[in-house]
């Protein structure tokens, strides 16, 4: 498998931002009528507004910033060779981890992930052959781009906290925070770990969608289309994080559709697939999730991939248990990870492998 090295240039300026946004239970919504804001059909912008530090990239490279004057660049060395990259046997019919992460800040919590082990989670899941999708392609069984002998896993980051995304002051990607972590991760393995990742963003505030999007809520359009242009996946977490059995069918409508529409304002030409439930909670009819039609908004929806927090891996896309309306996660959380973590080295048969492209057992 070939490997690839290269010298990362970070700025050794840390800003810490607020923490993430609450799991418990927020107001339920008014189910007001809003105005329709609908995403136009032209491609979408690869340039951000003029008012952002930096324009959302078009490549997923790390993008290169103008330091601050004062700013004293740090090198990571890179004496240490990148360790092997290991290979499995193809079995499209194993489990696959979809992990779900909150925060990534300090100190590490339940609901916390430091960057130091964040990027030691990375580390740990190249060289053991796992190979990071977004949830739509495992959702729709499509992929067979994973490299043959390659482990497909899946990232996700819900709430849309300030350690996920974070601009420093002189216009640079904080290396601390989420984004910073997985573009040195490509800088360093290149195809062998791509940007791919899903990121279920809570917008808290139906008519000003970028408010509390990543805690910088004046680069929030340009973050939510970097992340795509770059290669990675957003999905909806909601308005306001409501438990949705709480809700009537109506206020689930329109926090699903209203959620979806202001997103794709945000990233015009881009659709919605994905949807996180807020504390893993299904409207009392479990139909709402998959589409419906919000009178009080006057918004229609739909999605093809629902996630819920828990404890389980998820089942092979090509197994009959497979729901892609029910697709369990794994809490990025050092006990869990290194429990199902350390059960797929000693049991390597039960995970799924890709056969590459053309494979068996459903991949195509």
């Amino acid at each position: 498998m070939q490997k690839h090295g290269s010298t990362l240039i970070v700025i050794a300026i840390l800003v810490l931002a607020a923490g993430g946004v609450g799991l418990a239970s927020l107001p339920k919504p008014e189910p007001t009528p809003l105005p329709t804001v609908s995403p136009t059909n032209s491609p979408r912008p690869t340039a951000s507004p003029s008012s952002t530090p930096t324009p959302a990239p078009t490549r997923p490279h790390t993008p290169t910033p103008t330091p601050a004057p004062t700013a004293t660049p740090t090198l990571i060395p890179t004496s240490t060779p990148h360790p092997d990259i290991a290979l499995h046997s193809p079995n499209p019919q194993g489990d696959v981890l979809v992990l779900a992460y909150h925060r990534i800040d300090e100190p590490e919590d339940r609901w916390t992930r430091t960057p130091e082990n964040f990027r030691s989670d990375l580390e740990y899941l190249v060289t053991h052959g796992y190979y990071p999708v977004n949830l739509i392609d495992l959702a729709t069984g499509k992929l067979d781009h994973v490299p043959p002998g390659r482990r497909p896993i899946v990232l996700t980051f819900d709430d849309s906290t300030a350690g996920h995304f974070r601009y420093l002051e002189d216009g640079s990607i904080d290396p601390d925070c989420a984004v910073g972590i997985l573009l040195a991760m490509h800088e360093e393995y290149d195809d062998d770990w791509p940007l791919r990742a899903t990121f279920f963003v809570l917008l808290l505030d139906a008519e000003k969608p970028g408010a509390p999007l990543f805690r910088q809520p004046e680069f929030a359009a340009q973050k939510v289309r970097a992340l795509v242009d770059w290669g990675f996946e957003v999905g909806s977490h909601t308005i306001t994080h409501p438990l949705l059995h709480e809700l009537s069918d109506e206020q689930v409508k329109w926090e699903l559709a209203v959620s979806k529409n202001r997103i794709e304002a945000l990233i015009p030409g881009y659709t919605v697939r994905s949807l996180a439930l807020p504390n893993g909670s299904y409207p009392t009819d479990r139909s709402l999730v998959v589409e419906g039609y919000s009178e009080s908004a006057q918004l229609s929806y739909r999605y093809e991939a629902v996630v819920r927090l828990g404890a389980q891996p998820c089942p092979s896309p090509f197994s009959s248990a497979f729901d892609p309306y029910a697709i369990p996660r794994v809490q990025a959380i050092q006990s869990e990870l290194d429990y199902r973590l350390s059960y797929y080295e000693k049991y390597p048969e039960k995970y799924y492998v890709s056969a590459g492209s053309g494979g068996i057992g459903g991949e195509s």
